[in-house]
């Protein structure tokens, strides 16, 4: 049991599965594929008239409860194929609620057109969402350590809230959007984003009430159990079932908003963009992200306990080979039969949906200070959640070249930097920098790449290159002429 709860928790924080963030990247001029989840509407109006996006990826996880210690050498010990000690691994341990974010996604070949009024895009992604919230304390404790961890038995403990989820998904995506208002002064753009969602795999649980003793190694008390639980998973896990079939399916979207005050046309025209102005004195963009669901029909089953008990001996030597062995042990335990918590087989998962907004000022043609939020928006009974961040973003912004120092807090909480990079058709970047090289405590990782080939018509190559008049961007006026 004890090895359960662990590599249980375990999976929920270091599954390949925030989001689509990528804070140092989504909120440059030349984004593209990689910031039109944060704001559908950066497409309109870009500095390129298309970009072909190869192949761009995102993983991302956080916690604040199970960490990493720093100088690990995880990296390192990972290329060279080597296992980190488990002692490395750690618990903040705190009376605090715990809680738990993962997200990834791989978007495959996509195009996007960028004309003077108008813009579409297309896409391709699988993606992938997990988290946990309002776990208590003692609870986490016991996933981590076991039933038998001396320090937390023989006391009465209560959870009366918890909640979980996962989903998994192919998302097709088409996107539209234009200028909306242009006075030569305001200029206003909108986007939609509207997605078919093939749904793969996906899992909830709700813990209403939860009131136990684990009164010794061998021996669990639960005076009173409220739960819902539903899954829609592969059958024969045992003989690794195939998670890629098609288990339900869903619809979802994004809208945004953008505004510039003081539009500069030439530095979105490749033709004019050697006067090196700033291309604005002010963006603001506003979204409503991921609003949406999958519904699952197949290899699908919904559970509902409610109001039991049981004196549960042998705690210890319990051992679940598969989610649906879980079902029928629970089910003889606490209800006398394999099924007796069985509700149907239907049941829909909400993607994580979030309220976005940025603010973007340029110093001049290539220094940039971007603040960004991201409020996640509670909806329906059953929904992956997405972490809450406030974000700082410096960064230096070249057609051919880009560099961004992102500072985030997520959950408006605790501070992380990161990095990210832009060389010519190629992205690459992290939110949370300092665990990854091992220089403190590492509570999750993040990582993102891209490789995007970009055309800016007759005046420019792909890739940001362009003609002899082009490829001069000098900076000779700080503000606007």
């Amino acid at each position: 049991m004890k090895r359960l709860l662990a590599t249980g928790f375990f999976i929920w924080l270091l599954q390949p599965a925030a989001a689509q963030e990528m804070l140092g990247s989504s909120f440059s001029n030349y984004a593209g594929q990689m910031g039109i989840g944060f704001n559908p509407a950066s497409i309109v109006g870009a500095p390129y008239r298309w970009e072909l996006n190869l192949l761009s990826g995102d993983f991302a996880a956080q916690n604040n409860y199970m960490y990493l210690q720093a100088n690990s050498k995880a990296i390192r010990k990972s290329m060279q194929g080597e296992s980190i000690p488990e002692d490395r691994f750690t618990d903040n341990y705190t009376t605090s609620d715990k809680w738990m974010y993962s997200s990834s996604f791989l978007k495959y070949p996509s195009f996007t057109w960028s004309g003077k009024k108008f813009a579409v895009a297309a896409s391709v992604s699988t993606r992938a969402e997990m988290s946990a919230t309002e776990i208590p304390h003692h609870l986490a404790k016991f996933m981590k350590e076991g039933f038998d961890y001396d320090p937390l038995q023989q006391t009465d403990w209560q959870a009366t809230q918890g909640n979980a989820a996962m989903l998994n998904w192919h998302e097709f995506s088409l996107s539209g959007g234009m200028v909306v208002w242009d006075d030569g002064v305001n200029y206003w753009t909108g986007a939609l984003t509207l997605n078919y969602n093939y749904g793969l795999n996906g899992l909830y649980l709700d813990i209403n009430d939860f009131q136990y003793n684990s009164v010794a190694d061998t021996f669990l008390v639960v005076y009173n159990l409220n739960a819902d639980y539903g899954y829609a998973l592969p059958e024969n896990q045992d003989n690794g079932g195939n998670f890629l079939n098609k288990k339900g399916g869903g619809v979802s979207g994004s809208l945004g908003v953008r505004y510039m005050l003081n539009r500069n046309e030439n530095y979105f025209n490749p033709c004019k963009r050697k006067n090196g102005e700033k291309p604005y004195d002010f963006r603001l963009g506003l979204s409503i992200i991921d609003l949406g669901a999958v519904s699952f029909n197949r290899e699908s089953a919904t559970y509902s306990i409610v109001d039991q008990s049981t004196l549960w001996y042998g705690i210890d030597t319990v051992k679940f080979s598969s989610i649906r062995n879980l079902d029928s042990t629970l089910g003889n335990q606490f209800g006398g039969s394999p099924t007796a918590f069985l509700t149907g087989g239907k049941f829909s998962i909400n993607s994580p949906t979030a309220f976005t907004m940025d603010v973007d000022v340029p110093f001049n043609c290539w220094l940039f200070l971007n603040a960004a939020v991201i409020q996640r928006i509670p909806i329906g009974n059953y929904q992956v959640a997405r972490m809450n961040q406030l974000s700082f973003t410096p960064r230096i912004e070249f057609r051919r070249f880009e560099f961004a120092l992102p500072l985030s807090v997520y959950e408006y909480s605790k501070a992380r930097l990161g990095a990210a990079f832009r060389i010519g058709a190629f992205t690459f970047g992290t939110d949370i920098l300092s665990p990854l090289i091992g220089l403190t405590d590492a509570y999750g990782a993040d990582f993102y790449f891209g490789i995007s080939l970009r055309g800016f018509g007759e005046c420019g190559r792909a890739n940001g290159g362009g003609g002899r008049k082009a490829r001069i961007e000098k900076c000779n006026t700080p503000g606007r002429n």
